[in-house]
């Protein structure tokens, strides 16, 4: 047993203004928490100042605080009756006992003081038990008359409670620990639910717990999916209940996304990267996904609204045309393979069909996708092969740009419920944007639209290309005039792709009553 020496190497100088430890008056108890001794080494001195000093391999160091803190007298008196050598006198520090002697001459000095100390040890029972908060102080209750009497003592390190007495105490000090045992017991709560484990992360369940019930210890187990709890059987209880109130106080919501970005968002790189981006927009959720629905829980009531626009913003999906009568196709480019293959599982959950390659991603990567598409078939001898279906190209890059625009209008109206909310005099807001779209719509009626081209296109899909569009004009001025049937013969509009740069616009309506202008 090895120790760290605390004590010059020459003994004390105030030997003799040592005053040996005095015991209590009957029937007082001064007890307070000490921790347990680690080592426990003897010094020896002669009067010429030669020093010896072992630690001790036979002497448990609890045993000897147990001695030495409230029985020095008795070791006093056992090494004094030693014939190897004469005692002057004994000094008792912790973990360490200094005896000053007349002489060190006789060699076996230290091992007739080990034999005797571990002799007077043997009547000596030690017991542990694991430290709790409500244990110290059920020992404490229990064994209050013999901390009196000096008959038992009790120590303490970060984990274990130990129980220390003479022999004839051992009965005694096993019937009480039989009783601490039965008055603690162990539960494991089942969380059942993957959210769950991210809630009791995320919300501070178990430091909630741990202040709340400062006598039960409690510890989160991912790996068996429960919570596990240990302290006296009636705070265990009521530690039990509280654990369910926590999660019924929590808010659930389920929003019924994309099956195709429910399973990008199981991908470890999506799911950190949405992670980030409800941080970035302050909102505390625990999510997860299913097969069908994305699930949101929070200690504040939901906003779906707001989650259903971060979804949105972050993660998109499209589909290419995958068909065995055409050799060029963008699904087949390399341009397209190295995109999916870099990012295949990560940002990207990619689901192949006889006719199609459908794709969930990131916003940014599914518009890098669209953009290649529309670079390759605008290539000279790509589009040889595909004239029939040049149209239905176009109509699928205009349905993701209206998803796009749906996606922003969703942005907007999150944003305008906020500032609702916040503020009353949005209302006021709303109305100046409606002036602005009149005056649009009236600015355009006074400007002549030349249209000097409509593609010939398939009447089932309703689609006009408006050319030569005045410049200044926005979007919903140009979705006002022609779902005007009396001004332009148009009608509803199902979508919009307005180019500025090229002061044209596909224009796709939702009814075929429309009249060709």
């Amino acid at each position: 047993m090895s120790g760290s020496v605390t004590d010059s190497d020459t003994c004390g100088t105030d030997w003799e203004k040592w005053i040996p430890q005095i015991d209590s008056a009957k029937g007082e108890c001064n007890f307070s928490w000490r921790p347990p001794w680690k080592n426990f080494r003897i010094k020896l001195c002669s009067k010429d100042n030669k020093v010896l000093d072992n630690t001790s391999g036979y002497l448990v160091p609890l045993k000897m605080q147990f001695l030495m803190t409230h029985h020095l007298a008795t070791i006093q008196k056992i090494i004094r009756n030693l014939e190897c050598s004469t005692v002057e006198s004994i000094n008792a520090t912790e973990e360490l006992l200094e005896i000053k002697v007349k002489s060190l001459e006789c060699e076996d000095i230290f091992t007739e003081i080990d034999r005797v100390l571990a002799r007077e040890i043997d009547d000596i029972v030690m017991k542990p038990i694991q430290r709790l908060e409500f244990t110290s102080n059920l020992v404490e209750e229990l064994f209050e008359q013999e901390l009196k009497e000096k008959s038992i003592d009790l120590m303490r390190d970060e984990t274990n409670i130990f129980i220390v007495g003479f022999e004839k105490m051992k009965s005694f000090i096993t019937k009480n620990i039989d009783e601490i045992n039965r008055i603690t017991v162990s539960k494991v709560v089942k969380l059942g639910d993957k959210w769950k484990i991210e809630a009791v992360r995320c919300f501070e369940i178990v430091e909630t717990l741990s202040r709340t019930f400062t006598d039960v210890v409690v510890r989160l187990q991912e790996d068996s999916h429960c919570v596990y709890l240990k302290g006296r059987d009636v705070t265990i209880s009521q530690a039990e209940k509280e654990i369910h109130k926590l999660f019924s106080d929590l808010f659930n919501e389920k929003l019924r996304v994309d099956p195709l970005i429910l399973k990008l968002l199981i991908c470890k790189e999506a799911s950190e990267l949405f992670k980030e981006v409800l941080q970035k927009d302050n909102l505390q959720v625990v999510w997860t996904v299913d097969q069908t629905h994305l699930y949101f829980v929070s200690k504040t009531k939901i906003d779906t609204d707001a989650l259903k626009a971060v979804v949105y913003k972050t993660f998109l999906t499209t589909g290419f045309c995958k068909s065995a009568q055409y050799k060029n196709q963008f699904c087949n480019s390399n341009v397209f393979t190295k995109i999916t293959k870099q990012h295949t599982d990560k940002l990207l959950f990619l689901e192949t069909t006889k006719t199609s390659v459908n794709i969930a991603g990131t916003k940014s990567l599914i518009f890098r996708l669209l953009h290649q598409e529309n670079l390759f078939y605008n290539n000279v001898g790509n589009t040889k092969e595909i004239q029939v279906d040049t149209l239905s190209y176009e109509v699928t890059g205009i349905k993701n740009e209206k998803m796009k625009v749906d996606l922003q209008q969703r942005d907007l109206e999150v944003k305008l419920n906020i500032e609702t909310q916040k503020n009353k005099k949005a209302n006021d807001r709303y109305l100046s944007l409606v002036r602005k779209c009149r005056e649009e719509e009236e600015k355009f009626k006074s400007k002549i639209i030349l249209i000097d081209s409509v593609d010939e296109v398939d009447q089932s899909i309703r689609i006009i290309k408006v050319s030569n569009i005045p410049v200044g004009s926005s979007e919903d001025s140009i979705r006002f005039f022609f779902e005007n049937k009396r001004k332009s013969g148009g009608g509803d509009t199902e979508d919009i792709d307005y180019d500025e740069a090229s002061h044209s616009a596909i224009i796709t309506f939702e009814e075929e009553d429309g009249e060709y202008i």
